[in-house]
């Protein structure tokens, strides 16, 4: 208490902010505080898992559909049934391309 008092003695309101947010840290590391798991991470991961795979399932598609493309085969239908849209080989590798980093 008498350190952080010298320390922020005559300073600035922010400089006083800073002093005490460093001494704060420095107590939580030494008594090795460690931040706790959100109650929601959980269903949180599940959702992010799910999405990975969704993206996955995506970008298997549509290196089918290019591999279709470029053979000059139909593209057959979507995952509800429905015909799939002729695209131009260039559209599909601009999505692919998109996707790929996600």
């Amino acid at each position: 208490m008498l350190l952080l008092h010298k320390e922020t003695d005559g300073g600035t309101l922010l400089e006083k902010i800073a002093v005490y947010q460093r001494a704060n840290k420095e107590v939580a590391i030494i008594c090795n505080h460690q931040r706790s798991v959100s109650k929601s991470h959980d269903s949180q991961m599940t959702r992010l898992n799910e999405k990975i795979d969704e993206l996955k399932a995506q970008r298997d598609e549509l290196k089918v559909d290019l591999s279709k493309v470029k053979k000059g085969r139909p593209l057959g239908n979507d995952k509800d049934g429905k015909p799939k849209r002729n695209l131009a080989l260039k559209r599909l590798k601009r999505r692919y391309l998109r996707l790929k980093p996600r």
